[in-house]
């Protein structure tokens, strides 16, 4: 039997625990803390479509992405919005965190690399295929896969396109 149960919309996002909180996003274009303990509804933070993207810790704030185009952080206690950015279009990847950038790809096929402290654009790749996986960061290379089968490595700190994996794309 479950410990506690909270209802919203569908849930496609795979929840976050820090500390004392859950965090989770639904089609019910929201963002929800919960206490971890209880169930209880700490926050809320609404968007603009669907949240099924997974959130992700950056130093004090929530990162995610919603299928209404934008990137927001939140901060983790209050839900306060501290920045967004839109992008080219909706996002379902759970953005990755690595120092000082977050990276992200979205529905249309950008990669991007936006600075964690401000959501400014560092630097985008159009990939040209739908990405719908999350990247993975590590080795000083972030690796990120796509709907045409390419899997892609670029070096963490600029645009640099390596062949990819298994051949040209």
């Amino acid at each position: 039997f479950p410990r506690w149960q909270f209802q919203a919309d569908a849930i496609y996002s795979s929840p976050l625990v820090v500390d004392d909180l859950v965090y989770v996003g639904s089609s019910d274009h929201r963002v929800y803390a919960l206490d971890a303990t209880t169930g209880a509804l700490v926050w809320t933070f609404e968007t603009n479509g669907w949240v099924e993207s997974s959130p992700a810790l950056c130093n004090d704030s929530i990162v995610i992405g919603s299928n209404d185009r934008h990137v927001y952080a939140l901060d983790a206690k209050t839900g306060t919005l501290r920045w967004e950015r839109e992008l080219d279009s909706g996002i379902f990847t759970t953005p990755a965190v690595a120092d000082s950038s977050i990276y992200v790809g979205t529905l249309s096929g950008c990669f991007y690399n936006l600075d964690a402290t401000t959501g400014s654009i560092r630097w985008l790749v159009p990939v040209g295929a739908t990405i719908k996986t999350s990247a993975a960061v590590g080795q000083d290379i972030v690796c990120i896969g796509d709907w045409a089968g390419h899997f892609r490595a670029f070096t963490d700190s600029r645009s640099e396109d390596l062949p990819p994996v298994g051949g040209q794309p």
